[in-house]
């Protein structure tokens, strides 16, 4: 069953369940091998196979989740918390049979995400470099909004317009989605430097 599951069957959490419980049976095979057990030597031959098997499997699924981190559009996240840190215990196995492989596993997924940061804020520079910036309203207390000391608003209610305290449209910008992509294809369209900071922030977080 284990033999057939990690030689064929698809790699998910049934996949990885018979790795490990592979994965155990190996040290007390070779420690009974040094007993010079001829059973023991008869047998690790097909752990090998299987070992090597299981090997070539794995490379092949890890390099699969790091290539289609450069997939136009892909959320990366997703493919690392779903695709790639879900099954660990894979790269775990390389690290331990195979050091060589994982190395080179390893430096491929580092060259790989240092593209894909490269590339995606080369991309987000530029259309930071074709935005307008608004400087006015960046001052607290400020409001272009028309009325007088205590008289009311258009937009209704009481609007102080030396009140200090008064925040302006910058509630809606720290809570709204910022979309830069779409702000630059609209070169006439000021976009207030709160939004340009939001949206940084939000890149680097990510």
């Amino acid at each position: 069953m284990i033999i057939r599951r990690i030689s064929e069957g698809e790699i998910n959490d049934t996949w990885v369940k018979a790795l490990i419980e592979f994965d155990t049976k190996l040290p007390p095979l070779y420690e009974v091998k040094k007993r010079g057990i001829k059973a023991a030597e008869d047998i690790e031959p097909q752990f090998e196979l299987l070992k090597t098997r299981a090997l070539i499997r794995i490379r092949d699924f890890l390099v699969e989740r790091i290539r289609s981190l450069r997939v136009p559009n892909s959320n990366v996240q997703v493919i690392q918390q779903t695709k790639m840190l879900r099954y660990r215990v894979l790269f775990h196995f390389m690290v331990e049979h195979h050091p060589q492989l994982a190395n080179e596993m390893k430096h491929a997924y580092m060259n790989t995400m240092r593209w894909y940061y490269s590339h995606h804020f080369e991309r987000f520079k530029k259309t930071l470099e074709g935005l307008k910036v608004e400087s006015k309203g960046e001052l607290l207390g400020n409001d272009d909004r028309k009325g007088s000391l205590f008289g009311s608003s258009k937009q209704g209610g009481v609007l102080s317009m030396n009140d200090p305290f008064h925040l302006g449209d910058r509630v809606d910008i720290v809570k709204g989605k910022s979309d830069l992509s779409m702000l630059a294809q609209d070169p006439d369209r000021q976009v207030p430097a709160l939004k340009l900071s939001m949206t940084l922030k939000k890149h680097v977080n990510e």
